[in-house]
């Protein structure tokens, strides 16, 4: 076991928000329910077509775009994205003793895989298998439940903290590289950050700063395992 007394849990909403507020006082914008249609490089910039007809450019864009970063950048030479559809669930704890954030190695052919979790404020503590859904189109998910049954027998054996019956499951996307390494490169003008396999959320300030330095210079690189062959 190893137990990491100085770690902590990111609360996903609350950090988006402070983002988000970081962005708008840096005087950025920030635009919500805008899907990006089109991503064109040329001679002069980069163009971005969004709903409603509304196109931008700039002189380099940066692309984080998950499970959509294939069909907006056909061409840029990534390497195979596979998309799958994940469902881990939130189980409801039994007493008010905190809990942290877990990754359990479990010994192979007695659950489908490691099993990750966290706390999530008001709704429970989120268990799950990593990487095992089936793979999908993003834009067709099919929001079917897999796992559920082990998933108790999972919770049942190694949580006694947590009601095993009644899980409520989570419908949510993985972007994974064959390696599990992220994609953090630059092309031309478009920068793209993909390929983070499930747990990209908690690197994001780390990723910013390597996206951002890419995009200010075009000499800069990310470390080597990162790189586009």
């Amino acid at each position: 076991v190893l137990w990491s007394s100085d770690a902590g849990v990111v609360r996903a909403a609350e950090a988006l928000r402070e983002l988000e507020r970081r962005v708008v006082i840096g005087g950025g914008e920030v635009r919500w329910s805008t899907p990006v249609e089109r991503i064109e490089e040329d001679s002069d910039g980069v163009g971005v077509s969004v709903a409603e007809d509304i196109h931008l450019r700039a002189e380099t864009v940066v692309v984080t775009a998950g499970a959509w970063t294939r069909t907006l950048l056909p061409h840029f030479g990534l390497p195979r994205l596979t998309v799958t559809e994940e469902t881990p669930a939130h189980f409801r704890p039994l007493t008010d003793a905190p809990w942290p954030s877990f990754n359990h190695y479990v010994q192979p052919g007695t659950y489908p895989a490691t099993v990750y979790g966290m706390p999530t404020p008001g709704e429970g503590v989120k268990v799950g298998f990593h990487r095992v859904g089936d793979e999908v189109d993003p834009d067709a998910r099919p929001h079917l439940p897999t796992h559920q049954r082990a998933l108790s027998d999972y919770v049942r054996e190694w949580m006694p903290g947590l009601d095993p019956a009644g899980p409520e499951p989570i419908s949510c996307t993985y972007t994974s590289t064959g390696d599990g390494a992220f994609v953090l490169d630059r092309l031309g003008r478009i920068v793209v950050g993909a390929g983070f396999s499930g747990h990209g959320f908690k690197f994001a300030p780390g990723v910013g700063g390597v996206l951002a330095d890419l995009a200010i210079d075009p000499a800069a690189r990310a470390a080597a395992p990162f790189r586009l062959p």
